[in-house]
């Protein structure tokens, strides 16, 4: 099963493609690699330092991939992305932010409204 948070990350991928700077855009391509095959919104440190490696040509050190992964959730905070990278005992993991609990509850909130709305129901101020 392919975890909703990885369907966030792929999306917005796709969405901002072009407009991310190369480095960030490189290290999302390679973390949803890694994480399709895995089948799991975790991949291991070494992997992703390995795969940024062969994607670029050259060698990317630990506290290298650390900077990169601070700067992409520098971008992800300012564009109010439902998800942030981080590092946890040798992997790197995505996780949902508070911005996917208030889109999930503005989305409920919306399907909501959208039933009673469908049923034409109506308030009466008597």
């Amino acid at each position: 099963m392919v975890h909703a948070v990885l369907k966030d990350v792929s999306g917005y991928l796709s969405a901002n493609k072009t407009r991310l700077a190369r480095g960030a855009r490189v290290l999302l391509e390679a973390f949803v690699a890694l994480a399709a095959q895995a089948k799991a919104p975790r991949v291991d440190n070494e992997g992703l330092r390995s795969e940024l490696a062969s994607r670029e040509g050259k060698e990317v050190t630990a506290a290298g991939l650390r900077q990169r992964i601070k700067r992409l959730n520098d971008v992800l905070a300012g564009d109010n992305a439902t998800f942030e990278l981080s590092g946890s005992g040798g992997h790197v993991v995505v996780q949902p932010t508070g911005a996917a609990d208030a889109k999930r509850d503005s989305d409920r909130v919306g399907g909501a409204l959208a039933e009673f709305s469908g049923e034409k129901t109506r308030l009466d101020r008597g």
